[in-house]
């Protein structure tokens, strides 16, 4: 069985385009990927070290209870028609689908400006992906990983969304350091 892992830091590849994208892109090719964001099917992860660890299996999708998903399309649809973002709606939706943000962020998120949306230090991002260090990724129980970004941003993804934007893989229902054979340094989602 061919197993992928998705997670340690799944919500980013770093990009020039928008610094929400940039915080939170997924596959975008020729960009510079988070640790932990990497996709094999070797047995090991060359990120370093997690700073925060859980071996934790989970097989619900759902994520975290006082969480919900973002709207990705809503939000991509703000960035490029109204922020003048050059990217396009599906690459922009397939960056957030997987990202859970808690109903403050969301409310943020509604009545935000561009200027605070394109921003890499408005109010916005502190209240919806909190300031943390490390190489922090926790498996959080209920199908979702913590995951702290290398840019500085804490994200809690949505496993089975994340899979998904994963090139349409199928969550695996674990979320951990390990699975069948595979092991990572880190916790992740894994992806068939």
């Amino acid at each position: 069985m061919n197993v992928k892992r998705t997670g340690g830091d799944f919500a980013g590849r770093r990009c020039v385009a928008c610094a929400w994208l940039g915080l939170f892109a997924i596959a975008v090719v020729g960009c510079e990927p988070y640790p932990g964001t990497e996709t094999s099917t070797s047995s090991s992860s060359s990120s370093s070290s997690s700073s925060s660890s859980s071996g934790a299996t989970s097989s619900s999708g759902g994520g975290t209870s006082s969480r919900r998903p973002i709207n990705a399309e809503k939000l991509c649809s703000r960035l490029i028609t109204e922020c003048g973002q050059a990217v396009t709606m599906e690459d922009c939706r397939s960056q957030f689908t997987a990202i859970l943000v808690t109903g403050t962020c969301a409310d943020a998120l509604s009545s935000a400006s561009c200027a605070e949306l394109l921003s890499s230090t408005s109010r916005v991002l502190d209240t919806c992906f909190p300031p943390c260090s490390g190489t922090l990724a926790t498996c959080n129980g209920d199908g979702s990983l913590t995951v702290c970004t290398t840019a500085g941003t804490t994200n809690v993804l949505d496993c089975e969304q994340a899979c998904k934007a994963d090139r349409g893989r199928a969550y695996s229902g674990t979320c951990g350091l390990s699975y069948g054979v595979q092991v990572s340094d880190r916790p992740q989602c894994w992806c068939m």
